[in-house]
């Protein structure tokens, strides 16, 4: 949204003629405050965002308490059922695989994820990983995704190669 000089919001600027989606990410969202995360995130769905992003920017989230803050969120954000909530971690710890499964537990609709896990510093979760983990224990998690996964092998490789990052042999699902 854009604040008028009165300093309030106004959805009216957000037209879906000419933006049909609107995402709100916000920034280091897993170690902010959640009384004042959730009065945003509830303000920003009443301006006219359709999708909520919750990332774990820095990667220092664990999968309960990623989980738990996602359950959080939908049970203190009166509006919440109006959007879809997206979630985005970074792999710093290791844990951005397990906390996005995590959150998908807890109530997240959509997950933000890399071929191969790339991203900036220790990378984002790796599609490959979770696209196996929602299809290989299907009777876990209450979600499907459409991604092909005879692919998945080919479209790593072919990432691998445009961006000159070598894949590890030993790197789950795509791995030698």
């Amino acid at each position: 949204g854009i604040r008028d000089l009165t300093g309030d919001w106004s959805s009216d600027v957000w037209s879906s003629d000419l933006c049909p989606s609107v995402e709100f990410s916000p920034e280091d969202g897993s170690r902010t405050s959640s009384d004042f995360l959730y009065k945003v995130v509830e303000a920003v769905i009443d301006s006219g965002a359709d999708i909520v992003n919750i990332p774990d920017t820095v990667g220092y989230a664990t999968p309960n308490e990623y989980g738990a803050f996602i359950k959080g969120i939908k049970a203190n954000v009166p509006n919440i059922n109006k959007v879809i909530i997206s979630v985005h971690c970074h792999n710093d710890l290791g844990l951005a695989v397990a906390n996005s499964l995590a959150a998908v537990e807890n109530g997240a609709e959509q997950i933000e994820c890399a071929v191969n896990g790339l991203g900036e510093r220790a990378g984002n979760a790796a599609l490959e990983e979770i696209v196996m983990a929602i299809k290989t224990r299907h009777d876990n998690f209450d979600c499907y995704t459409d991604i092909v996964t005879e692919q998945i092998k080919r479209t790593s490789s072919l990432v691998s190669h445009m961006t000159g990052v070598q894949i590890q042999s030993n790197k789950a699902i795509v791995g030698a």
